[in-house]
């Protein structure tokens, strides 16, 4: 799975990289104990109220899971929590089933 958050301070004003960090740890960690990876992007969209393309840092949020019932659980618990911690509209997520080995 990935989530796609955007911590952009311009939309949760007096966000910092801490207060993102401490999420994590709080609201993944527990829930992807077995690992996930965060990388670090930018959003671009095309903003018809502004007529301008909108630029807003992302981060995306990846793990592997079975699909079980369990995991989508915690997935949709770690897009909730974002939600409400940082005041936004949505989070991304995709599912794209996947054979990985390590």
């Amino acid at each position: 799975v990935a989530l796609v958050v955007e911590p952009a301070e311009s939309s949760a004003p007096g966000m910092s990289r801490f207060e993102f960090q401490q999420f994590v740890e709080a609201e993944v960690v527990p829930r992807w104990k077995e690992g996930f990876t965060i990388l670090e992007g930018q959003g671009l969209w095309f903003s018809d109220q502004r007529k301008i393309t909108e630029r807003e840092p992302s981060r995306v949020l990846i793990r592997f899971h079975d699909g079980s019932a369990a995991a989508s659980a915690d997935i949709e618990a770690i897009r909730d929590a974002y939600i409400k911690a940082f005041t936004q509209d949505a989070v991304l997520r995709t599912d794209r089933t996947t054979c990985a080995d390590f």
